[in-house]
């Protein structure tokens, strides 16, 4: 305890504690990453409290990491900016995109509420005129 809180606790230690609190090993995780894995990141809008868009809600709130104001800035220049930065090329190469946004699992016993699966439905429909075959393979799934 007392190595932790003066930050004379081993790199090793703090490695293997964090992978014991994760339950699994989150390197193994990121190199189980499929090549062409699409960060879920680009169907969310993450914004702060003065309506910047942040690149991913695992970014810090600071100016490097902004891609511009709903307020005051051309939305289509936002989201250029938000899918061409280096800081998601460097996440999405390296694994931890899928790691972060695949590391937690659902619980055997949570049941989606029928409003769940009617919302999820919905998002699935719209984004099917894009990819047909691979919503309606996940809406199929989600029934099961």
């Amino acid at each position: 305890m007392h190595a932790y809180l003066d930050n004379t606790l081993p790199y090793e230690m703090i490695k293997k504690i964090g992978q014991d609190l994760l339950i699994f090993d989150f390197s193994q995780k990121m190199a189980e990453a499929p090549s062409n894995y699409r960060c879920p990141q680009y169907d969310l809008l993450v914004l702060d409290e003065m309506a910047n868009l942040m690149i991913c809600c695992q970014t810090p709130s600071e100016e490097e990491f902004v891609c511009g104001n709903l307020l005051h800035d051309d939305f289509t220049d936002i989201i250029a900016k938000r899918e061409n930065n280096e800081i998601c090329d460097e996440c999405l190469k390296s694994g931890l995109a899928f790691a972060i946004n695949n590391c937690l699992s659902m619980p055997f016993f949570y049941k989606r509420s029928i409003k769940q699966k009617l919302i999820l439905y919905k998002s699935m429909i719209s984004k099917g005129i894009r990819e047909p075959q691979k919503v309606w393979k996940r809406m199929v799934n989600n029934l099961l």
